[in-house]
């Protein structure tokens, strides 16, 4: 009889675990689902602080077409009040780069004091006191234009 020849392939194959086999392959299944668990609370919350970022480039994009299709936009400019203008009682307050009135109303009682506190004050400094009565505001007012961009 001729002598027989083998030697070793291998094989994939299933074999039983232990026990000491099973509870190890449990503890890192555990360690690997709380690193998981772990990974996709921080994709989430850098996810958030993107779209949060994105959403705030969405606005600030939003608003600059606007000001460009309208070709202006609101900026805060000191505007001038007239006191019991355009008659006793009423003011006004005019832009100074237009002469546009923006507002006209009755005085309120604080403006009313405040206009007659400005008068004494003006008197005692012998400085210029805007006049009681002014029929028409003026149409432009010459100077820097003091706005400032919102």
């Amino acid at each position: 009889m001729e002598t027989e020849i083998t030697d070793t392939v291998s094989r994939v194959c299933e074999i039983k675990l232990t026990e000491e086999e099973l509870a190890e392959r449990s503890q890192r299944m555990s360690e690997k689902k709380l690193k998981q668990t772990e990974l996709e609370g921080k994709a989430k919350e850098i996810a958030k602080n993107f779209k949060t970022e994105i959403d705030g480039l969405d606005l600030e994009v939003g608003s600059l077409a606007k000001i460009i299709k309208n070709k202006a936009e609101n900026r805060s400019l000191d505007c001038i009040r007239f006191y019991h203008t355009p008659t006793q009682g009423r003011t006004c307050v005019v832009r100074p780069d237009t002469g546009e009135r923006l507002d006209e109303r009755d005085m309120t009682d604080g403006e009313k004091k405040d206009y007659e506190l400005r008068r004494l004050k003006a008197k005692e400094q012998e400085l210029p006191v805007m006049p009681e009565k002014l029929e028409e505001p003026p149409k432009k007012i010459e100077g820097k234009r003091k706005g400032k961009a919102a």
